[in-house]
């Protein structure tokens, strides 16, 4: 069971997919970073996981899904032609749930807190 958990091994694995399973449909994803796709998505692993098996697994019980900057958004640079990775936005991967794009190459801190925020309350 662990191998298919996000994030660390271990007990901080383990809270991560317990707390996942225990408030699914309750609790926000959030995204940075565009996510390649060719080759299976191995040009971004965190973890020994790929990006596009990460937000696939985290996104699939969240209530909604925040994207936070331009390549999270939209796809950025990474998603521009020749595009070597097949790099996408997480709207262009995830179609079934609500996604607030916070665009911006840095994103502005302040709207990232007011999103937050708006969520929070």
């Amino acid at each position: 069971m662990l191998d298919r958990l996000v994030g660390p091994p271990g007990l901080a694995g383990e809270a991560l997919h317990q707390a996942m399973e225990e408030h699914a449909g309750q609790y926000v994803c959030v995204v940075e970073g565009a996510i390649p796709r060719k080759d299976g998505g191995i040009y971004c692993k965190v973890g020994g996981k790929t990006a596009i098996d990460s937000l696939n697994e985290v996104a699939e019980k969240a209530g909604a899904i925040i994207a936070i900057g331009s390549c999270a958004s939209f796809g950025g640079i990474p998603a521009a032609e020749p595009n070597p990775t097949s790099a996408r936005s997480v709207a262009d991967l995830i179609t079934d749930k609500p996604i607030i794009n916070v665009p911006g190459c840095p994103p502005i801190p302040m709207v990232i807190t007011g999103v937050l925020t708006h969520f929070l309350t």
